[in-house]
């Protein structure tokens, strides 16, 4: 093996040896990376946020519908044993 020989693999060597910038390039594409995983984290949660609130109102809808079908039937049975002349239907009309 010659100097020049040597030489030349110490040249190949610093050929494929990695640049202050190409350093800098691989941070900055680390620092994206986590900084995405964090965003798609944080939208993870509020997607999640929002449809447990979705399926909490979606539930008390449901609740509240049918405690409405109650509270009216129970109206309709005080109104005809009461024998008003009321239709339960003209209540609908009144503001509270």
């Amino acid at each position: 093996m010659t100097i020049d020989d040597l030489a030349t693999m110490v040249a190949k060597g610093f050929e494929q040896t990695a640049t202050k910038q190409d350093l800098l390039n691989l941070v900055t594409k680390n620092d994206f990376k986590k900084e995405m995983q964090a965003l798609k984290d944080e939208m993870q949660a509020l997607r999640n946020t929002v449809n447990n609130h979705l399926e909490l109102s979606d539930k008390r809808y449901l609740e509240l519908k049918q405690r409405s079908r109650i509270l009216a039937k129970f109206l309709k049975l005080v109104i005809q044993k009461s024998k008003i002349d009321l239709d339960p239907s003209e209540l609908e009309h009144f503001d509270s």
